[in-house]
This record gives C-alpha cells, structure tokens and sequence, in this order.
C-alpha cells in the first residue's frame, strides 16, 4: 500500500526504504519493473536496503554508510559484494576486551538446548545448543527474529512449537514466572522500559525478581537489605545507597542492577539482550568481565547483540539470524565480522547450519 502511494503522483525524486522487507518474490520484480520505468523516463529513485542483491541487481551506483558517515559512492560495475562488506565493516573497533574462546569437545559438552522454536510469520524452526563454559551469541539485523526468540524462550511471547531442554529434561517455560521458577533470567534489550522500576530504589529493584522464588509469605526487610548491599558490592554498582533511586544512576550502573536482579534469583541461565547499549566503554568492559565470570563458574549466557565486534570479542561461537531463521552457527576461524555481515544479509544463503 505504501509503495502504491509514493507512485501514486508525479515525482522526480524517489525515496525507498527497505520497500521489499513485507514482498515475495513476484512483488519484488513487479516494483522493480516500475523503478526501471521511472528510470527511463529520466526520474531518480534513492534505493536504501539491506539486502546487497538488490543494490547490485537494480541500482546503478552505491553509498556505504557507516556510523552515520558516508565512507564511499562506487559505480555498481565498479565493486563486488564483498568490497561493500568490508568497507561497511571497516576497521574493527573492538580491541578493548579479548577473551580466550572455547573450543568443542568432550570436555565441553552440550549442556542446554533450543529445540525447533517457531511462531508463524516471526520465527522458524530455531534449534542450537549450547555448551558448558561457553558464550552463545546471536547476530543479525533489526527484524531478524532474535529478540523474538528468546521472548518466546522465555515465556514472554506465545509460540507455536518448541521445547528447551536442560541437561536432558524439558524444562519449556509456561511464563516468566516459571522461567524464573526454573533458574532462567532475561536481560531485556529494554532495560528502562522492561527491566528496571526507575522511580524505586536499588533495593527494590535487585530483589524483586527472587520474590518469585521465595516460600515466604513475609517479607524479611533486614535479610533483603543485606542481601542487596553484598550482591552491590560484589558488582560494584557505584551508588551512594542500595537507597538510592535506580533513575539516578548512570546507564552502566542501571545495567549493572538488572544483572544483579538475575542473579539473585541464583538463576543458572542468563539471556543477555544488547547487554552493553547506552553505556560508556569503561562500564562496557567491567560487563564483558562480568558475563566471562559467569560462564567461568557454570552459569549459561545467549548473548544478543547488533554490535558485531563485540561477539566477535566475547563469544564462542555466534548463530546469525534473517528473517526469523537460523542462517548459520559461526565459530573458530569463520567467526570473523565479515562472515556475520555476509550471512545477516543473505550473501551466504543455501549453505548448510549445524543444528
């Protein structure tokens, strides 16, 4: 509908964005015959997609931005997919944390399993493992269907089929409460919206989530206050109080206070989604220390993120989504930024993934 109404009156100028992300394959030649006839008749048409098999099959010269920064206009016949990969990358940013990675064996054996997830129309047939002592990321681009699934891992979205097993046993939750009920923690990408009460106090906010699990009907004040100081400290979240109310603290140190949430619930598997968005790079490194620490004592970490050098720096190995599939699990010398950007957008489709 939308692309009906830009062609609905005369334009010389013609702005599309990402206009094949809701078309099949016939809408996608059907709009493509209309921008080439808006072409012949001397008009111009702006095309800003993701997908480098459209820029090269309807475009005739392409922009690579990055950061917010133009970094080069080539004529299409003049580059190859791949150059455009590499100039959208650019040089790697991440040299700041480094950690040592874990490879597959017998001493590292599959320990949780994401067993066929799927919602119609979001995510199909998701299944990995992942192992003991590692970090499993997630890639991929805005709408690829990884916030979404581990929403529904979680018990947060409905689903139409999938089952997650612990150490063999299904251990699927109904709802967030029986996640929690079952040691399992999420660190929504949302942390203001979704994962802190800001007009309340640290306190608060870091034992709320074990009242899940606690058979009391009392509230022990004095046991709650001690066991926020300790888990304060042990996290170093700089406040002048575990009083203190969480919409004054800074982004790192609110972060910092919904991974101590989870952690008081003791929670042994830990999904961390854009753990380290909207925080400066000091608080950035202490949460990599952090999230390596767990891994190091047996808890299990799913890290989402859209900043690829960070996966890259952190995890073990990293499942790419697009369009609400598991494209590829990328590890050892093929977890490179390259290969995570060739697949997010469909430069590696019809290759195989291990499951």
């Amino acid at each position: 509908m939308s692309i009906a109404k830009a062609f609905s009156r005369p334009v010389k100028l013609l702005i599309l964005d990402e206009p094949t992300a809701s078309l099949d394959e016939c809408g996608k030649e059907i709009l493509f015959t209309i921008i080439r006839n808006h072409k012949a008749r001397g008009l111009s048409t702006i095309y800003i997609s993701h997908n480098l098999g459209e820029i090269f099959e309807i475009c005739d010269r392409v922009t690579i931005l990055k950061d917010g920064k133009k970094v080069a206009t080539h004529e299409i016949g003049a580059i190859t997919v791949d150059d455009v990969i590499r100039k959208m990358i650019g040089s790697s940013q991440v040299t700041l944390y480094r950690r040592e990675k874990v490879r597959g064996g017998v001493d590292h054996e599959e320990v949780l399993r994401v067993q066929n997830y799927s919602r119609r129309g979001v995510v199909h047939d998701v299944s990995f493992g992942v192992r003991r002592g590692e970090i499993f990321g997630l890639a991929g681009l805005v709408g690829s269907g990884r916030t979404e699934l581990v929403r529904m891992i979680f018990g947060l979205d409905p689903r139409d089929s999938g089952k997650l097993l612990y150490q063999g046993k299904d251990i699927t939750p109904r709802s967030p409460y029986d996640a929690i009920q079952k040691g399992i923690g999420y660190l929504t990408e949302d942390r203001k919206g979704d994962g802190l009460l800001l007009s309340r106090p640290v306190v608060e906010n870091v034992t709320l989530a074990s009242l899940a699990k606690a058979e009391r009907l009392l509230l022990n004040l004095g046991e709650e206050y001690r066991e926020a100081q300790v888990i304060s400290e042990r996290l170093s979240i700089k406040t002048p109080s575990i009083f203190q109310l969480v919409v004054n603290l800074s982004g790192g140190n609110q972060q910092k206070v919904v991974l101590a949430k989870w952690l008081q619930t003791a929670a042994e598997i830990l999904i961390f989604d854009e753990p380290t968005v909207g925080v400066d790079v000091g608080a950035k490194v202490e949460i990599y220390r952090m999230i390596e620490d767990l891994v190091r004592h047996g808890k299990i970490v799913i890290l989402i993120s859209s900043d690829n050098p960070e996966l890259v720096a952190l995890c073990d190995r990293v499942g790419v989504m697009r369009n609400g599939r598991l494209v590829a699990i990328l590890e050892g010398d093929d977890l490179t930024e390259e290969q995570i950007v060739r697949y997010a957008m469909g430069v590696c489709e019809g290759m195989e993934v291990p499951q």
